[in-house]
């Protein structure tokens, strides 16, 4: 009888021990509030935007480079865009704070398909004055993709990176403003780019 008796007590001590161990374990274990979880899957889904774009460029210039000793001065319209990849966005989530980071800008630049989009107002030969030739349909495409570094560069030089930045944290700030965790302040996301410092 002695051996059953101890036996109840040590099953009723081990129970105790296997429930206190249990609740200590679940105060540990951090909170699982839908809400953070929702927002999560909210910010997920922005992915399936692709890509986007905030800022549409169309530029004319007048361009001059050389190639193989043959020089050339033409006219180009040229447009493009800057936008962002959604896929490559991050998100931290820390308590009730959730942080989206977006990618740098992409720029494209392409020639305009307009039928005037290049104009050759000008080329010579600088290597033969009496036996011109005119520039290969390689050497053309090699000056064209340069012309459009140097498009690009100007862009940048005039700062329409950093609007486009801006346009990129609004567009997104908005989007995510509607969220309904967000507007009755469960959750609240911060958005930046990679571009700002920590």
């Amino acid at each position: 009888m002695k051996k059953i008796v101890r036996l109840i007590i040590v099953l009723v001590i081990l129970g105790v021990c296997v429930a206190a161990g249990f609740m200590w374990y679940n105060r540990q274990k951090p909170s699982s509030d839908p809400h953070y979880d929702i927002a999560a899957a909210r910010i997920s889904s922005l992915r399936s935007m692709s890509s986007l774009c905030t800022l549409a460029l169309r530029e004319e210039l007048m361009m001059r480079d050389s190639v193989n000793g043959q020089w050339i001065v033409a006219r180009v319209k040229v447009e493009g865009r800057i936008l962002f990849d959604l896929d490559n966005m991050k998100f931290d989530r820390n308590g009730d704070t959730v942080t989206v980071r977006l990618p740098f800008e992409k720029m494209e630049i392409r020639e305009n398909a307009g039928p005037d989009a290049y104009e050759v107002l000008d080329s010579w030969d600088a290597e033969s004055l009496l036996m011109p030739r005119t520039l290969t349909a390689a050497e053309e495409n090699m000056v064209k993709q340069r012309w459009a570094r140097q498009v690009r560069d100007r862009l940048y030089k005039r700062g329409l990176h950093e609007r486009a930045r801006r346009n990129a944290v609004e567009t997104i700030e908005r989007l995510v403003g509607t969220w309904p965790e967000v507007a009755d302040g469960t959750v609240t996301v911060y958005v930046k780019g990679e571009w700002d410092a920590e």
